[in-house]
C-alpha cells in the first residue's frame, strides 16, 4: 500500500513545526521544530523573514520527500482580523504559501480531537472524568470529557505571554515571587471554582504543549507519560524552591525559558486541585495531529 502523505506546517509566535504525515496510517513520517524565534516577545510582525525562511526550507525538505500537497496553518491569538489578513499576505508575497488562521476554540478542538484518536487508552481513561489542560500563547483552556463525550470548555486568561511577563515582574521582587505568583495565578481561576465546588470524585488530567515536561518524561516514540499525583507533588516541590540552575540543568533549558517554569507548575498544581486529579497525564500530542486527522477524515483515506 503506497503511502498518501501530507505537509502541516503549524506556525505560533514562539516556532514553526512542519509535520509530514501518512495519511492513510495517520503516523508521521517527519515531525520538525524550528528554533525559537529571536524576538523574545513572541509577536509575529517582529519576525516574518525568519517565519519565511523557515517555512521556505520546510518547503525544499517536503519537497524531498516527494510531498505534492502542503498547508500552512497559524495560530492566530494574538491577532486582531486585519493584522492576521496583513501577515498572511506578507508571508504568501515570501513563500507561496496561504495561510488558514486558527482561532481558540478551533484549536482546543483539534487538539481534544488529536488525543482522542492518538493517546493510548482514552477510551478507557474517559469513562471517568478526564480534563484536558491546554497550554496556548495568549491562554490556557480546560477540556472535559466523560463517559467519552466532551463536555465543556473553560478559557483561563493566562498564555506563555503574560507567564513570560509574571516572571520578569517577579525578578524584581524575588523575595516573596512564588506567592505573588500563585495569587495572580488564583485571580486567573476565580471563575472556575464555582463550576468545581461540589466536585467530589476523582478525575485524570491531560496536559497538552507542556513542551518542558513533555521533553523531560516522555520517552522516545511514544505520546505520552503517565506519572500518579504524588509523584507530580515531588516534582512541583522541587521546583519551587530550586534555583534558575538547577531547573536548567535538570529540565535542559536556557534562561529565556527558565522562568515560564514556575508559573505553569504553580497553574498546574492548582488546576489538580480543582478537578481532583489523581493522574497527569504528560503528552506531546498537537493542533497539527488533529488537523492531519481532519484532512484524513476529508479525503476520506
Amino acid at each position: 500500500m503506497a503511502m498518501k502523505l501530507f505537509g502541516i506546517i503549524y506556525m505560533t509566535p514562539r516556532r514553526i513545526q512542519l509535520s509530514i504525515i501518512d495519511l492513510k496510517k495517520l503516523t508521521k513520517v517527519e515531525n520538525v521544530f524550528s528554533n525559537t524565534f529571536s524576538n523574545k516577545n513572541y509577536q509575529y510582525d517582529q519576525s516574518v523573514e525568519e517565519i519565511a525562511g523557515a517555512i521556505n526550507g520546510y518547503l525544499q525538505l517536503a519537497k524531498d520527500y516527494g510531498v505534492k500537497n502542503v498547508k500552512l496553518w497559524g495560530n492566530q491569538q494574538q491577532l486582531d482580523t486585519i493584522r492576521a489578513r496583513y501577515l498572511g499576505e506578507q508571508l504568501y508575497i515570501r513563500t507561496g504559501l496561504h495561510i488558514k488562521w486558527l482561532s481558540t476554540s478551533q484549536l482546543t478542538y483539534y487538539k481534544a480531537t488529536a488525543v482522542k484518536v492518538h493517546l493510548d487508552n482514552f477510551e478507557k481513561l474517559s469513562l471517568t472524568s478526564t480534563y484536558l489542560l491546554s497550554l496556548g500563547i495568549e491562554r490556557a483552556s480546560l477540556s472535559q470529557f466523560d463517559e467519552q463525550k466532551f463536555i465543556s470548555t473553560w478559557n483561563i486568561d493566562l498564555g506563555s505571554s503574560h507567564i513570560g511577563e509574571i516572571s520578569a515582574a517577579m525578578k524584581l521582587s524575588a523575595s516573596d515571587s512564588v506567592e505573588v505568583i500563585e495569587d495572580y495565578i488564583g485571580s486567573k481561576l476565580e471563575h472556575l471554582h464555582h463550576v468545581f465546588s461540589k466536585k467530589k470524585e476523582s478525575s485524570n488530567l491531560v496536559l497538552q504543549d507542556a513542551y518542558v515536561l513533555a521533553q523531560k518524561f516522555i520517552p522516545a516514540g511514544k505520546t505520552s507519560y503517565t506519572m500518579n499525583v504524588e509523584d507530580f507533588k515531588k516534582l512541583y516541590a522541587t521546583v519551587i524552591k530550586s534555583s534558575d540552575q538547577y531547573l536548567m540543568n535538570f529540565f535542559d533549558l536556557d534562561e529565556n525559558e527558565i522562568g515560564r517554569i514556575i508559573p505553569y507548575f504553580i497553574l498546574i498544581e492548582k488546576i489538580i486541585k480543582l478537578i481532583a486529579a489523581k493522574k497527569v497525564i504528560i503528552t506531546n500530542i498537537a493542533v497539527s495531529d488533529g488537523l492531519a486527522i481532519e484532512r484524513a477524515t476529508r479525503t476520506g483515506s
